[in-house]
């Protein structure tokens, strides 16, 4: 019997938690005044199998940026380490499993002027999907009869899976200042954008962009400064394999695991080299024909099923739009400038609604603003996000699976001092994979009951059979234990058929000797 594979969904959802850590900041450090800003950058760096659990470790790298007591600008960093274990039955060798990680809510306790907590609380998205072979186990037929086994099956439809990628990317950019030196480095971040993502005969190609940032001390005529860097960078990936085809579906996600910034050419250029992983999982649909009924010449057959929950990814839509958001301050402190922007969005519903696939959320804006007395002062606010697009064609949205990521790639703040307020624009790139859940019993075992009745076969060797308008042929051949084709070649139906289109009567060769007469 052909073994067949579906590939079934094991676990998707969101685990949530809270990690926090106590630091002593470094001798080369001055003393804390004020926080200006908590930033955390989650990596998942390990995904493992270990019997019936899922084991996922990362860290978050958390930097906080403060006011020092001489009124400098500092920056301190550290890892809080993460580990997640999620009880997934089914897990094996087959298993694909993809982990997106975010962390909200960073914070930082002061205990003193050199020591601080810090915490945030990252969620981990993560899903598993197994391939599954079904192939019904046979051995309990009795052996003089599995051979005239006659089975009916229906398609399923399904979806071939293919997942393919790249470690260790690496990039190395440039930004060149045109007045003053880079003295030191105080924040950098590389955030990955993807655009396209098409797949062609043996490769995949991912499109996008790199979103480069960085905080520097720059030493300027006039004293020390404080600046953001920024740099858009286009990119294009190719992987490959030998499996992909034009009519793969390619869901990617890139993910940046470490950036190293340094200072060159006495100061004036800032390098960034970074370092990503790709990973891109190709879908492309197909039919596996599933048992439903089946039958022995002298006996029916009892079916044995066991309820998989079938995975078909249907499509990726990738898309951008733009928010805008006004920080009021306090007009008796005038702000002169704003030395970087930072803005972080986070998703908190995903669904089908009114025929859109809509995405809600807000974005965390933290801005670092230089006053008219030479201080600097935090801002922040929450703006609303919201980008939808069209649903049509999709099923229930019960069974659908929504995988999002959303993104900034690019920012702008200026200042608007006869209201007293910051406006800050920003261009964010979402992408949304869609995929199906249905739940099937799929054939486990097949054999033989104690309690069947046993068949007598017709003493006439040939009879003739009167039809119902559109009945199918394997009712027919299930009525008289005769396999379908039979039936087909007997009365020259369509070697396909399956349904008997009008009334007129049959042949059904009951004895082996009459099987190939044909009407």
């Amino acid at each position: 019997m052909q073994t067949q594979t579906v590939y079934t969904l094991l676990y998707s959802g969101a685990q949530h938690s809270e990690i926090s850590g106590e630091f002593t900041f470094p001798d080369y450090l001055p003393d804390i005044r004020k926080v200006l800003r908590v930033t955390a950058v989650p990596h998942v760096t390990g995904k493992y199998m270990n019997g019936e659990r899922l084991e996922l470790e990362g860290e978050v790298s958390m930097t906080l940026l403060y006011v020092s007591e001489e009124n400098t600008v500092c920056a301190f960093t550290a890892a809080l380490p993460f580990s997640q274990s999620i009880a997934v039955s089914g897990l094996d060798e087959t298993t694909i499993v993809t982990a997106r990680m975010t962390a909200d809510s960073p914070a930082c306790r002061l205990i003193g002027p050199r020591k601080c907590v810090l915490r945030t609380r990252p969620t981990l998205h993560v899903r598993a999907v197994a391939a599954k072979e079904i192939t019904p186990d046979t051995s309990a037929l009795p052996a003089s009869d599995a051979a005239q086994l006659c089975t009916h099956t229906e398609p399923l439809k399904a979806a071939d899976l293919i997942c393919i990628s790249r470690e260790e990317m690496r990039y190395a950019e440039d930004i060149a200042i045109s007045d003053g030196a880079i003295v030191s480095i105080l924040s950098c971040e590389v955030i990955p954008a993807v655009r396209e993502c098409r797949a062609s005969a043996g490769h995949v190609i991912c499109k996008g962009e790199f979103e480069l940032s960085a905080l520097c001390t720059v030493q300027t005529e006039g004293g020390t400064d404080f600046r953001s860097l920024c740099r858009r960078v286009p990119f294009s990936e190719t992987l490959e394999d030998s499996a992909i085809t034009e009519d793969c579906r390619c869901e990617p996600d890139i993910t940046v695991i470490s950036v190293t910034p340094t200072v060159t050419e006495e100061g004036r250029n800032l390098g960034i080299d970074f370092c990503c992983e790709a990973a891109v999982i190709c879908a492309v649909d197909t039919e596996v024909p599933v048992i439903t009924d089946a039958f022995l010449p002298g006996c029916d057959i009892r079916i044995l099923g066991d309820a998989h929950t079938v995975f078909r990814p249907i499509k990726t839509v990738n898309g951008a739009f733009s928010v805008s958001g006004t920080l009021k301050y306090d007009p008796k402190e005038p702000m002169q400038s704003v030395t970087d922007c930072r803005l972080t969005p986070f998703l908190d519903r995903w669904e089908v609604r009114d025929g859109r696939v809509v995405l809600d959320g807000t974005l965390e804006v933290s801005l670092i603003c230089a006053t008219d007395a030479g201080s600097y002062l935090p801002l922040t606010a929450s703006v609303p996000l919201h980008w939808d697009t069209d649903a049509t064609g999709l099923p229930d949205p019960a069974n659908l699976l929504l995988h999002t990521d959303c993104r900034v790639t690019g920012n702008t703040a200026r200042m608007d001092t006869g209201n007293a307020s910051v406006i800050c624009d920003a261009e964010l790139a979402v992408s949304v994979s869609m995929a199906a859940k249905e739940l099937h019993t799929l054939p486990r075992a097949l054999f033989v009951p104690t309690d069947s009745k046993t068949y007598t076969a017709p003493k006439e060797p040939l009879i003739l059979c009167y039809p119902d308008a559109e009945e199918s042929v394997w009712d027919i051949a299930k009525r008289y234990r005769i396999p379908p084709q039979t039936v087909r070649e007997a009365n020259r139906l369509d070697p396909t058929a399956d349904t008997v289109s009008g009334t007129a009567p049959l042949i059904i060769p009951i004895h082996p000797l009459f099987s190939r007469m044909k009407a």
